[in-house]
């Protein structure tokens, strides 16, 4: 089996329920997980900055909520989970992608390491505290754009409808194609995305609020097929941001 890093855990979501439904979705793609709960053990888990072996993993999955928690309101958190990410970090994660590996985004992931340049650069999207946000756990109704269509990826052609959080209002670059949208009394968001990054591939998944999104057939077979194409990325024709 192909080694897989998941990093889990935060606040005000049940990440072990959401992370052990990954495992599960997972082993279906014929990943083996490893699970670490602080990013400093991510990042260790990746090597060196300058080292890392892209060889050691297939995939990375960040299932989590952590960032420096300035704000405020999230001033009785900070002991436990505040998170305050280096750029050397960053680079390794970058390296790692670069030369070959998969890096999924999941839900929360777009808040982490509060925007940070470089995480945005591998995302192609982060949340924006002045101005993100995102309506109470309702059902949204998930459907493919045309880019989905036409994209190499075998993702799902049908779309599907999960009780979850809709994020609005991301700062988004200007190359992001989203792949699936859906929409609100607000208008039309987009969920899913994905990137190349050199040899590497990146997939963002702003869904996943619960186990009972995750456990959506329709939302389990994304994910999966998101793993299969970044497995899949030794055939990438490269270009550094690539819808």
């Amino acid at each position: 089996m192909k080694r897989h890093l998941l990093l889990s855990g935060g606040p005000n979501h049940d990440f072990a329920e959401t992370t052990e439904v990954l495992i599960y979705l997972a082993a279906d793609c014929g990943l083996e997980t490893t699970v670490v709960d602080e990013p400093a053990a991510l990042f260790s888990a990746l090597g060196g900055s300058a080292t890392a072996d892209p060889a050691a993993w297939a995939l990375v999955t960040v299932n989590a909520l952590r960032w420096s928690m300035t704000q405020d309101r999230y001033a009785d958190l900070r002991a436990s989970f505040e998170f305050e990410v280096a750029a050397d970090d960053l680079r390794r994660l970058r390296y790692f992608v670069a030369e070959g590996g998969g890096l999924l985004a999941l839900h929360t992931a777009v808040i982490c390491f509060d925007g940070h340049p470089m995480w945005h650069d591998l995302l192609g999207g982060t949340w924006n505290w002045n101005r993100s946000t995102h309506e109470p756990e309702q059902r949204a109704v998930v459907e493919p754009t045309p880019a989905s269509l036409a994209h190499p990826g075998d993702f799902a052609s049908a779309g599907f409808a999960v009780v979850d959080e809709v994020y609005r209002d991301l700062d988004l670059d200007n190359d992001v194609a989203a792949l699936f949208t859906s929409q609100d009394r607000q208008g039309t968001h987009p969920v899913a995305w994905a990137r190349t990054i050199e040899r590497g591939r990146v997939f963002v998944d702003t869904l996943g609020h619960s186990a009972q999104s995750l456990r959506d057939p329709g939302h389990g077979d994304l994910i999966r097929s998101a793993w299969r194409w970044m497995l899949a990325g030794d055939d990438n024709s490269g270009g550094h941001h690539d819808g």
